[in-house]
């Protein structure tokens, strides 16, 4: 029967592509992919070095892993990478930088099959 959870975890690429999805361009350097990605945040809490708490917001994405083929190959997200945003009802594009903050990571798999990865990311240029 396999394993019901591995099965369930491998519907969610699937079933984030019909219901909630949009197409961005993920480029590292000269080299992109046009892909579904489903827009989420993550809200990270941290002390500062001065003992102050502080709070950030990022805007994350997430891609199917099998989706993220740069140059031919298979790669997982890397810090610098760009995810271009189109607005196509303001005619507007946002560039967002991947990044991480504070104590989080660049990105993360969604789940232990790693099927979906979340990446987290920055506003860096809007464009109209």
């Amino acid at each position: 029967m396999g394993d019901i959870i591995e099965k369930a975890a491998g519907m969610l690429p699937k079933v984030l592509k019909r219901v909630n999805s949009r197409r961005v361009k993920y480029s590292r350097g000269d080299n992109y992919v046009y892909l579904q990605a489903t827009v989420a945040s993550t809200v990270i809490s941290y002390e500062t070095e001065h003992g102050f708490r502080a709070r950030v917001q990022t805007r994350d994405y997430l891609i199917e892993a099998k989706d993220l083929i740069i140059a031919g190959s298979q790669v997982e997200p890397r810090v610098g990478d760009q995810i271009v945003d189109t607005n196509d009802l303001k005619d507007t594009s946002v560039t967002y930088e991947v990044m991480g903050e504070a104590t989080e990571e660049a990105w993360r798999y969604t789940d232990r099959y790693k099927n979906m990865l979340r990446v987290h990311s920055k506003n860096i240029e809007e464009t109209a």
